[in-house]
């Protein structure tokens, strides 16, 4: 159907986040079309307008794509994960200090830049000193599931290189983009977030983590 559309790097997809998730994204992505999977809730919409058909939302997303009204649904995610109370708490920390600060240095001509990474394939794990306290009985499951599942998520890291070339970019495009999200997989976990409430969020991770 791609090939019938014409060149894939001539095409922009989109559309709205639901149960599927990002597999229709990765795919379209994997052929080269540019797609976006952007948040129902901030699709325009006319006053009174409750007649939903496949055809008509779609010819409303396109339009609506066309002219730029679409919002993405990974913008500054927030995310969480088991056994990462204190990493995860210090870097809303940042997100929040970093916002309020671009307040102030917005005066001075300073940018405030925000690097969102997911997992950065590194020897991180390796150089990491974790204690785990035996005697904390009731931890041990969690412990070893988690150290399961990170042995086969870290794998899958973005390379340094790209994280590199990304920062880079930021650090130089000369705009006033706050945060900038990087890795396939930190897009699909603030995705996750942004679609799935709270306690669907809590159950997808717990999944995850084969908890």
């Amino acid at each position: 159907m791609i090939r019938k559309l014409g060149p894939a790097e001539h095409l922009r997809a989109c559309y709205e986040a639901g149960p599927t998730g990002f597999v229709l994204y990765w795919q379209l992505s994997q052929l080269g079309v540019e797609c976006a999977v952007v948040a129902p809730s901030l699709v325009p919409k006319k006053p009174g307008d409750r007649v939903k058909t496949d055809r008509r939302d779609a010819l409303k997303l396109a339009r609506s794509h066309r002219s730029g009204d679409l919002t993405a649904v990974w913008v500054a995610g927030k995310i969480t994960y088991p056994l990462g109370t204190l990493y995860c708490g210090t870097k809303f920390a940042v997100e929040g200090i970093s916002e309020a600060l671009r307040f102030e240095l917005r005066e001075v001509g300073v940018r405030v830049k925000v690097i969102e990474p997911g997992i950065i394939y590194t020897n991180f794990p390796n150089a990491l000193e974790f204690r785990n306290d035996e005697s904390l009985e009731e931890y041990q499951k969690l412990i070893g599931a988690f150290g399961t599942s990170m042995d086969q998520i870290w794998t899958q890291g973005t390379k340094v290189g790209v994280a590199a070339e990304a920062i880079y970019a930021a650090a130089t495009d000369d705009s006033d983009q706050l945060r900038y999200v990087i890795g396939d997989d930190a897009k699909t976990f603030a995705g996750d977030r942004a679609r799935l409430d709270d306690e669907e969020y809590f159950t997808h991770m717990r999944k995850l983590f084969g908890l």
